[in-house]
């Protein structure tokens, strides 16, 4: 269901960097890149700082033109869909839990997904 959408008529002149903060199953991030081509972008990139593997396959499996950077890459989604070892539910956790990062087992640094090399 699409709630609102407003882009600028020359879009397909500009540069669209689509923010999201987790890619996990990648359905938010598909039908955003869908909607955004079907307007005209043909210059995206999906920045995101938290990502799973499985949501990177099938978003790089239907816009294999938009790389993917994210600034970590957990180890795989639940059967809920959720990211893991992830942030947990991170709208209603906010900054309650500032520890709750620290000793992890991520890969750090900013990266670029669609190709695996550290940017």
């Amino acid at each position: 269901m699409e709630y609102y959408f407003k882009a600028p008529t020359d879009i397909g002149d500009r540069l669209v960097i689509v923010v999201d903060p987790m890619l996990a199953t990648a359905n938010s991030a598909i039908a955003a890149v869908d909607r955004l081509k079907r307007r005209g972008a043909t210059n995206l990139r999906f920045l995101c700082l938290l990502a799973a593997p499985e949501g990177i396959e099938r978003f790089t499996a239907a816009h294999p033109d938009v790389p993917v950077f994210t600034a970590a890459i957990d180890s795989h989604l639940n059967e809920e869909g959720y990211i893991v070892p992830g942030l947990g539910d991170a709208w209603a956790t906010g900054c309650t839990e500032p520890n709750r990062l620290q000793g992890r087992d991520r890969r750090q640094g900013f990266v670029n997904a669609g190709h695996n090399s550290r940017c």
